[in-house]
């Protein structure tokens, strides 16, 4: 499973829709994985979920997330844990 949390700064980004990056957890079944962190590069919803659709993302875990951008995500097919 791929999980991605917001960040910015070295600390998790309390907005998704203000995260400049994206801590990414690739865990597996026997609770260990890797982990890396990816700039975002798209600024627009749209171009930013198809970015996390294309990383292979299943779940997004944030603190908060705009209505309409969370919609998109979840209509992408990747679960939002707020």
């Amino acid at each position: 499973m791929r999980l991605v949390i917001p960040v910015s700064e070295g600390r998790v980004e309390r907005v998704l829709d203000n995260a400049t990056k994206l801590l990414v957890l690739d865990l597996r079944d026997e609770g260990r994985g890797e982990y890396f962190e990816t700039s975002i590069h798209s600024r627009s919803m749209k171009e930013r979920v198809r970015e996390l659709a294309a990383m292979g993302t299943d779940v997004l875990l944030c603190n908060e997330v705009s209505h309409s951008l969370e919609s998109l995500i979840r209509g992408g097919g990747i679960e939002v844990h707020t």
